[in-house]
């Protein structure tokens, strides 16, 4: 049981550090420029073997090199409440602590003698997940 909730601490943990850490500034400045510089020579490299079709194949390799880069952006800061598709973390971290709350209650509950069919949850752990569940609507009417 206790390692159940070593577990769960430690994700939630290493959720908030990933939340905490952003990239450096130099590194993304270094492969963007390089991204863009690559981007712009492939015309020039292409040009003598495929002739006007390098045209629509510089394009198609822009888009999915620039597609690829905006979505390291969005994975840059995945829990950022101001991007489009961020990961909800207030609303995981009241269902984690719902789910805590159940097994403590449980694992009270088991070594009190208490049988499973009499286990009723506690208000606590209504009250979590009534709020869980209004945070999760919240979000889900913000959305565009």
């Amino acid at each position: 049981f206790e390692q159940q909730l070593n577990n769960m601490m430690n994700q939630e943990g290493a959720m908030e550090r990933i939340k905490a850490t952003p990239l450096p500034l130099a590194y993304v400045t270094h492969l963007r420029t390089w991204l863009l510089l690559f981007l712009l020579s492939l015309p020039y490299v292409w040009q003598p073997s495929l002739g006007y079709a390098t045209i629509p194949v510089a394009f198609l390799t822009a888009f999915a090199m620039l597609g690829l880069e905006g979505a390291a952006q969005e994975m840059e800061a995945p829990f950022s409440k101001d991007r489009t598709n961020h990961l909800n973390m207030d609303a995981y971290c009241l269902t984690l602590m719902s789910n805590i709350q159940q097994q403590v209650q449980e694992n009270a509950d088991r070594s009190m003698g208490i049988s499973r069919t009499s286990l009723q949850r506690t208000k606590p752990v209504a009250d979590v997940e009534t709020a869980s569940l209004r945070l999760i609507q919240e979000e889900e009417n913000s959305d565009p």
